[in-house]
């Protein structure tokens, strides 16, 4: 899902690890990987500041 900033219109990514189970065009093996890192980066405590919706 890449939904729109509704004033800039900039692309986001929306990631839910626990329904997430592959990224499109990568394979099973690769995607867990993925996945866990892109959610340990946004669980950062550098990022608790940001307002989520």
């Amino acid at each position: 899902m890449a939904p729109r900033h509704p004033q800039s219109g900039a692309e986001g990514r929306y990631l839910d690890s626990t329904f997430t189970t592959r990224v499109l065009d990568w394979s099973e093996a690769e995607s867990p990987p993925l996945i866990e890192f892109l959610d340990c980066h946004m669980t950062r405590s550098a990022f608790a500041c940001c307002r989520l919706h």
